[in-house]
């Protein structure tokens, strides 16, 4: 079954294989939000079509998203109601913490020499306030520069909003 297909950017939800998998995922969730467990099952549900793996991983070496790098997810449009409100500022406290009891770059970075954070959100007014205050110090990373408003419900953003998603997964580290 396909999840999304807008212009062959797609995922495969293996329904047919995992299917009480899935039933058993989404009925611990509601009533315990066991981050490991969901990490672990859900990379056996969903993974992306050889299309987008091509499209992906081309997107990966533009951006110059490469290891050692922390993925931070800042919700502000559609969670707004839904979840506790951080400042940008509690988020880059984690990825200080992260990258404190870690080896930056380890010899593996851009020219820029500065520990990469890979940034989604659905807001541009987050990305702006990121590189503001943060850019100095890390170099930041997003699928689009954090130009544009994403969300589901435009066809003309799912494509990055599934970039994200993938991305995030790839991260060495994730915060959000």
């Amino acid at each position: 079954a396909w999840l999304t297909k807008p212009s062959y950017v797609s995922v495969v939800v293996r329904w047919d294989q995992h299917q009480n998998a899935l039933k058993a995922w989404l009925k611990y969730l509601r009533y315990d939000s066991n981050l490991k467990f969901a990490s672990a099952l859900v990379p056996n549900l969903v993974a992306p079509t050889p299309f987008l793996t091509q499209k992906v991983e081309a997107l990966k070496e533009k951006i110059g998203f490469a290891s050692p790098i922390v993925s931070v997810h800042i919700r502000r449009g559609d969670a707004k109601h839904e979840t506790k409100y951080f400042p940008v500022a509690t988020y880059f406290q984690k990825v200080d913490a992260y990258y404190a009891r870690t080896t930056p770059c380890a010899g593996n970075c851009t020219a820029s020499a500065k520990p990469r954070v890979y940034v989604m959100a659905d807001r541009p007014y987050v990305f702006l306030e990121v590189f503001q205050k943060y850019s100095e110090k890390y170099e930041i990373l997003s699928v689009d520069g954090g130009k544009t408003k994403k969300t589901w419900a435009d066809k003309s953003t799912t494509d990055m909003a599934i970039y994200d998603f993938i991305l995030a997964s790839q991260a060495d580290y994730f915060i959000g």
